[in-house]
């Protein structure tokens, strides 16, 4: 739920609450030193390889990159860096344990004190004419799709690639906001969210125009945006390290109608609208297109193509 909903949903179950005298905190800073290595990624590396298939080449890439490393418990911490200073992070928890996590298994979270509208993000090529970013909502996620993509597509040189994880869909929107903020507007926008309500009606906040329908484009102040969604052909997959694990590599990529065909045909038409008009009016609350770009920027460092890792 949008956090408006959520207190206006509280006020209807107990009124008192909206009369409560407001409670003043601080936020956490993020202190790295508290989410120490380990000291060598053994448990991380057997989940990531063995279970979630991928490559070792990228696992070893994101760990001597200081972007990936083992806690103390065994599990992953996705490290959050911006020019260069780690500024957050995520775990990813490697022991399955339904009574405790539910559905999903693992533990999974969002470090205490991390940057406010950041994620775990890496790029290819930062200074092509080209630039494409790709978002998701789990660090996995992304590393998943840029193993089944850069392989197709790394000889193309006047394109440059940025992954971004959101660490969720629909409410975490203004990440992708201050990325434009931070390093730059792309030519081309690929939101890559799962095919649930949440997903779809994040896309679809990019796209649905409450005058004339949907576009396949916006505007910013500096450029116009092209927005696709990149879609596993199997649809027997629920997200993209499924279809990595069932060795799924081809996909297909969706404008803005053959989007909404493809959701009609997933969900159903009814759904489809209902998802649409949530989407048209919580846009007014979601404007990212008017970020000024940050004069002086310093593009992040690239992650994979720089230096290349030796197979363990």
């Amino acid at each position: 739920m949008e956090s408006t909903d959520i207190l206006k949903e509280l006020k209807e179950l107990s009124p008192e609450l909206s009369k409560a005298v407001a409670n003043r905190y601080e936020d956490k800073k993020y202190t790295p030193e508290k989410w120490k290595d380990k000291g060598h990624h053994e448990q991380i590396k057997d989940y990531l390889i063995n279970e979630r298939k991928l490559s070792t080449r990228l696992v070893n890439g994101l760990i001597d990159r200081g972007l990936l490393r083992e806690l103390k418990y065994g599990d992953a911490l996705f490290v959050w860096k911006e020019k260069g200073r780690e500024v957050g992070s995520d775990i990813q928890g490697t022991r399955i344990d339904h009574e405790k996590y539910g559905d999903r298994g693992t533990k999974k979270m969002v470090v205490p004190g991390s940057k406010k509208n950041y994620g775990f993000n890496f790029s290819v090529r930062t200074k092509a004419d080209k630039q494409k970013f790709f978002i998701f909502e789990s660090p996995i996620d992304a590393l998943s799709f840029y193993q089944t993509y850069m392989p197709k597509n790394y000889q193309k040189k006047d394109e440059g690639y940025r992954f971004i994880s959101l660490n969720g869909a629909g409410t975490k929107l203004e990440t992708i906001g201050d990325f434009f903020r931070t390093v730059g507007v792309p030519d081309e926008l690929h939101l890559n969210f799962d095919t649930d309500k949440a997903g779809v009606k994040a896309f679809m906040k990019f796209v649905v125009n409450t005058d004339i329908g949907f576009e396949s484009k916006f505007t910013t102040n500096e450029k116009q945006v092209k927005v696709y969604a990149d879609i596993p052909k199997s649809v027997d997959v629920k997200d993209w390290n499924e279809a990595l694990q069932k060795g799924e590599t081809e996909f297909t990529t969706l404008d803005m109608p053959q989007y909404i065909e493809y959701v009609k045909g997933k969900l159903g038409d009814n759904v489809a609208l209902d998802i649409a008009t949530e989407a048209a009016h919580e846009k007014k609350k979601f404007d990212f297109v008017k970020y000024p770009k940050e004069k002086n920027n310093v593009q992040s460092p690239n992650v994979v193509n720089k230096r290349k890792s030796k197979e363990r």
